[in-house]
């Protein structure tokens, strides 16, 4: 009789770590694929108006934000290589803030190049005032840590080696 409580009580516990070794395996899943960046897993743009950068960064790692527009040639010029960046960095967090002024003209030219970045629409030019009052000049990026502070800035536009080096935090 112990023998058949001895062999019950040790099945049960062994159902128990295997649930919990279930639960854990599948939150840890999807803690990975929450870090991902949503350019892998899209194939199309998104165009975000919430005007809070918190809710829009990764918590768990440096964000990359880039302050652009269509309107801008120094942006545009830009665009093919923060795309490559983008695409090649799936599971970093990069956010385009958006200074256009017709929400249109952003869409048509983020279908038109097929890019899938994800952005923030702020014509008002909200989210860089709050970030870093008074700065102003476009293409900027910002290299953000996890409390939405400023790790590293540049006003400017950046090749493909000068975007590695400056998530990397290193002067360029």
């Amino acid at each position: 009789m112990k023998k058949k409580i001895i062999v019950v009580i040790t099945l049960v516990l062994l159902l128990v770590i295997a649930a919990f070794l279930l639960l854990y395996l599948k939150t840890d899943i999807f803690k990975k694929n929450k870090n991902m960046s949503i350019a892998k897993n899209r194939k199309n743009y998104v165009i975000s108006e919430d005007l809070n950068l918190s809710n829009s960064t990764n918590k768990e790692d440096k964000t990359l934000v880039i302050f652009w527009a269509t309107w801008c040639s120094y942006c545009v010029e830009e665009s093919q290589t923060i795309n490559e960046y983008i695409t090649s960095n799936p599971q970093k967090s990069i956010i385009i803030v958006s200074h256009d002024h017709e929400k249109e003209e952003l869409e048509n030219y983020l279908k038109e190049n097929n890019y899938n970045w994800f952005v923030i629409f702020d014509p008002n030019k909200t989210i860089r005032e709050n970030l870093d009052p008074g700065s102003k000049g476009i293409p900027s990026s910002y290299l953000l840590d996890l409390d939405n502070n400023i790790i590293n800035y540049h006003k400017g536009v950046l090749n493909f080696e000068k975007f590695v080096n400056f998530f990397n935090g290193e002067e360029i």
